[in-house]
């Protein structure tokens, strides 16, 4: 931890940089943010998705440990050997192949399972759904949610902003400016890829 402490302490960070920091000899991944909110932002997501329960680990990038400094707080999640699903499916393209059609359905079956578990049992929506977002283990094919930067608890009736999610996955209640949505925005980002 206190490794972590000097890293934070030497390096300027930029908003939601992500930094791969060396610590007891293994890789972990450390993100810090850098804003008013973060730091509450990040300490309610760290007390809900940081159990590393069977379900959580699963579908999720847990939080190994998180490194609170002066107006920032940092969060350190597990690193495995890991590609993303743009790049699994930019790998196809290059080839002039489709992704196997069992890569396909085991792939949303696991972005299913890991948005049913952050929307029921935690409560929170992930507001950024896309490919880059989401790991895949290439040798056992096992897919992780990642990057809550965006992830908030909905509360009815309490206005959101509607400006976000990348532009391309965004639902149209969010296009349309609508600042009073559910978690159904996640499903509707996952619908178009």
């Amino acid at each position: 931890m206190e490794a972590l402490r000097l890293v934070v302490e030497l390096i300027i960070w930029a908003y939601r940089s992500k930094q791969q920091v060396s610590r007891f000899g293994h890789m972990e991944a450390l993100r810090l943010v850098v804003n008013d909110v973060g730091a509450e932002t990040g300490h309610e997501i760290r007390t809900t998705i940081g159990g590393r329960n069977g379900q959580s680990r699963q579908t999720v990038s847990y939080i190994a440990e998180h490194v609170v400094g002066t107006g920032s707080f940092g969060v350190v999640f597990q690193v495995c050997r890991i590609i993303t699903v743009h790049r699994v499916a930019r790998n196809y393209s290059r080839i002039n192949l489709r992704m196997p059609l069992i890569y396909v359905k085991l792939y949303t079956y696991q972005i299913c399972r890991a948005l049913a578990y952050i929307h029921n049992c935690i409560g929170i929506c992930h507001r950024d759904i896309k490919p880059q977002n989401l790991l895949v283990n290439p040798h056992t094919h096992q897919l992780k949610l990642c990057d809550f930067g965006s992830a908030k608890m909905l509360m009815k009736g309490e206005p959101n902003v509607y400006y976000i999610c990348s532009r391309y996955y965004r639902a149209p209640e969010l296009i349309f400016g609508g600042t009073e949505y559910t978690t159904t925005i996640d499903m509707k980002s996952l619908s178009i890829f």
